[in-house]
This record gives C-alpha cells, structure tokens and sequence, in this order.
C-alpha cells in the first residue's frame, strides 16, 4: 500500500495565470489568492501548504485542485497488525 504526496505543479500554475491574465507578477497571483508571496514561493517549492492556501489559489485561477496537483513522491504506508 502507498501513501501519494501531492505538491503543486509550478508549470500548471504558470500556465493557467498566463491563459486567465496574461504575463502577471506571482505577487499578483498571491494577492488575489489572499496568500503571502512567501506562500506561493514555498508551494512552487514543493513545501507543505494548508487546504486554505491551495483553495485560494484554486479560486484566483478558476480551477481545482486537480488542474494544480502533481504526485510528488510514492510513500511506502506502514500498516500495523495488533499481535
């Protein structure tokens, strides 16, 4: 059994700002996200992100979260048996 990890698609997200406004700042995008630019920087890195965060910048762009979401990495799910 797996555990998928999801991280946002800096290139899916890039595109979709570029279909929906053209050639924008990312400050432009986190404003309209209601996020930090830290925020967006750090999601682009692969950091961890709240459910908030992804929802806002979903709502900037007029997608969901599957238009942004890349499987990031396949964990091995530990599962316990009661002895």
């Amino acid at each position: 059994m797996e555990t998928l990890v999801y991280a946002i698609d800096p290139v899916k997200v890039k595109r979709l700002m570029l279909d929906r406004w053209g050639d924008v700042e990312q400050k432009q995008l986190a404003d309209a996200a209601g996020i930090s630019e830290q925020t967006l920087v750090r999601m682009f890195k692969g950091h961890g992100f709240s459910p908030e965060s992804l929802y806002g910048l979903c709502h900037a762009l007029g997608c969901t979260p599957n238009d942004v979401l890349t499987v990031a990495k396949k964990e091995p799910t530990l599962v316990r048996v009661a002895a």
